[in-house]
């Protein structure tokens, strides 16, 4: 039977296998493809599909730390899109001290803080204060991480885009104990 578009397509992959029967869900503009998983029979894949088409998306996010969707960001970058690598070196170290929170727990103001007062530690323990050109990096790993954690259901929208370095400057001079 023929789905509407956006609804998921149930699929038996070529071979002999444990698992043959794949869900498949596309979404957003232009379509994009994400396995949800692969199982034993036809009736369990429909199931699966309808369940998780009948719960809100709110409820489908995946709870995950920072420091875990680094890394499989990290692995994605390296494999499909090498050259930006060296901005999530560069913008990760700065970051640190979102490891530990889950990535739907995060707000604005921690990436706000991250970018007026991170820093990095070097092997000998000396503390870098963040630099502008870094800061400029740091902001661009936070906006293509969180593209990353959107397209995997980690998060319903990208807060990193929600703010320009512009308006950062614009706090800089202040206070910024109100963070």
């Amino acid at each position: 039977m023929k789905r509407e578009n956006g609804k998921g397509c149930i699929r038996k992959l070529q071979g002999n296998r444990k698992k043959p029967w794949q869900v498949i869900l596309s979404y957003g503009i232009p379509r994009k493809r994400v396995t949800l998983g692969t199982f034993c029979n036809q009736m369990d894949a429909e199931l699966f599909l309808k369940d998780f088409l009948r719960q809100p998306l709110e409820q489908q996010i995946r709870p995950i730390t920072f420091a875990t969707l680094y890394t499989k960001y990290y692995g994605h970058q390296k494999r499909y899109h090498p050259k930006s690598i060296r901005i999530a070196d560069i913008g990760y170290p700065y970051c640190r001290s979102l490891d530990d929170k889950f990535v739907s727990d995060i707000t604005v103001k921690d990436l706000k803080y991250v970018l007026l007062q991170g820093f990095r530690l070097l092997d000998s323990g000396e503390i870098i204060q963040i630099s502008p050109s870094s800061r400029e990096k740091a902001k661009s790993f936070l906006n293509s991480i969180y593209d990353y954690a959107v397209q995997h259901f980690c998060v319903t929208k990208n807060i990193a885009r929600e703010f320009s370095i512009q308006q950062l400057k614009k706090e800089m001079p202040y206070d910024i104990s109100f963070l």
